[in-house]
């Protein structure tokens, strides 16, 4: 796993999460530059995408697939 592993050092703050403790997620895709978030968090799925990452279920990422 460590040969796949990326340390990503969080910059951005963001605070747009209607649960305010899910926003550091947001702040590691954004700096991550991650294509998807996988959640089934309700709070973080009504944003959809933030910047270049689409926020999906994990049905919906294997769909899209």
């Amino acid at each position: 796993m460590r040969k796949r592993m990326k340390m990503i050092e969080v910059k951005t703050k963001i605070n747009i999460c209607r649960d305010t403790k899910d926003n550091f997620l947001l702040e590691l895709a954004t700096d991550g530059k991650a294509d998807f978030l996988i959640t089934g968090d309700n709070d973080l799925l009504s944003l959809k995408k933030i910047e270049k990452t689409s926020i999906l279920t994990i049905r919906d990422f294997l769909n899209h697939q």
